[in-house]
């Protein structure tokens, strides 16, 4: 039979985990999504030039293709109640390609893996033919036959920036949320950017260590303001504070209890 010393730490146990959500900790790039407080009109350059102040921004990373130099492009990102919105400023850009492109790879079930899953979209603008969407399979690659749903726009122009007086390509997408299946507050995130091709060819991604169709790879993207999230810890630090927890759970009941 157990001591009431097992029974009260079991209890305590319990207890905790009842309360704590035990999660692997991510070590990937993370972005925090804002709620966007100016509008986005989806032409390819900053409408204004505070469009787009409002939203989170970071520097692209140098590309990981053999085939590609590197390329200097910035990441802009934010949401409203039904859209997100995304602009690539590709400073390095300067001449317009034809098939320049930049891509989305969106998992919005954050359930990773080695291959797009059914959930993952892929999304791209290309020049001059526009865009379109393609859906992962379970399988080594992506569907075949690329279309645009309804609500997601693309727009692609060589222009200026606050980034860069000189014109040079940007990117707008509008991506509706209603054409994920299950969207989580936190998603799996990434993006490339593609100008030129041979020695003229430039590549930046993000993030750093994002691999063309491997979910495994991409960042994190948390949609701002969601709920309060529940707290995730890695493996050593949740059994330290379950220790801790128990242990002090523990003192405050041998205060009712003689053993």
């Amino acid at each position: 039979m157990l001591s009431r010393k097992a029974v009260l730490f079991i209890l305590a146990l319990l207890i905790i985990q009842a309360n704590v959500r035990w999660a692997n900790g991510f070590s990937g790039a993370q972005l925090v999504d804002p709620l966007a407080s100016k509008p986005v009109t989806i032409d390819g350059k900053w409408t204004t030039p505070d469009e787009w102040s409002d939203a989170v921004g970071v520097t692209m990373f140098l590309g990981l293709n053999s085939n590609y130099g590197n390329g200097t492009a910035y990441l802009y990102a934010k949401h409203d109640a039904n859209n997100f919105y995304f602009l690539i400023d590709y400073v390095s850009a300067t001449t317009l390609y034809p098939n320049d492109s930049v891509a989305l790879e969106i998992d919005p079930l954050h359930d990773g893996g080695n291959i797009p899953q059914p959930d993952d979209r892929y999304i791209y603008s290309i020049y001059p033919s526009g865009g379109g969407m393609i859906n992962g399979t379970g399988g080594n690659d992506w569907s075949c036959c690329s279309y645009l749903p309804a609500g997601v726009k693309v727009a692609m122009s060589m222009n200026t920036s606050p980034n860069l007086p000189q014109p040079h390509e940007i990117t707008e997408i509008q991506i509706p949320f209603s054409i994920f299946p299950g969207l989580q507050d936190t998603i799996g995130f990434a993006a490339a950017a593609i100008t030129g091709i041979g020695a003229a060819g430039r590549l930046a991604i993000w993030p750093h260590n994002y691999y063309r169709n491997i979910p495994n790879t991409f960042g994190e993207l948390t949609i701002s303001p969601n709920p309060t999230p529940i707290p995730e810890f890695n493996g050593i630090w949740l059994l330290v504070t379950t220790i801790l927890l128990a242990t002090m759970a523990i003192g405050l009941l041998r205060r009712k209890f003689t053993f």
